[in-house]
């Protein structure tokens, strides 16, 4: 629970709770690159939450998007899916990712290596990064 300042609060416009409930599923698109959906089929994801897919498409359509689910709810696919698209189809996309522990950004690392896409280099920029990697 967020503890807010009389200010802060007087700031809120609305405040819901939902219930949990089953997922909603769409099939992967099938003009996600080839090669992503198969790498993504490799790891086990053979369909995508509703959220992820549609995200997928509000940011192909250069919309600005905000995801807010719960825990291993899928939000890295949300904002991966894009970007990894673009390079796997040999764009020249760059992205930048800030997390707030290095251990959230090794998780993230590992996950999008463990695709093994051409044209995809991650990495990593913290203090422990070596200066001849920087």
């Amino acid at each position: 629970m967020i503890r807010l300042s009389p200010e802060t609060y007087e700031q809120i416009a609305a405040v819901s709770h939902q219930a949990a409930r089953r997922g909603d599923y769409r099939p992967i698109p099938g003009n996600l690159d080839s090669s992503l959906s198969a790498a993504l089929r490799r790891q086990g994801v053979d369909r995508l939450y509703s959220h992820q897919a549609r995200s997928l498409e509000l940011v192909r359509e250069g919309r600005n998007v905000v995801i807010t689910t719960a825990s291993a709810s899928g939000k890295s696919l949300c904002f991966n899916l894009p970007v990894l698209d673009e390079l796997a189809a040999g764009g020249k996309a760059r992205a930048l990712y800030i997390y707030p522990t290095k251990a959230l950004a090794q998780d993230q690392i590992r996950q999008i290596q463990g695709l093994e896409l051409s044209g995809v280099r991650p990495g990593i920029y913290d203090r422990d990064t070596p200066s001849d990697h920087r």
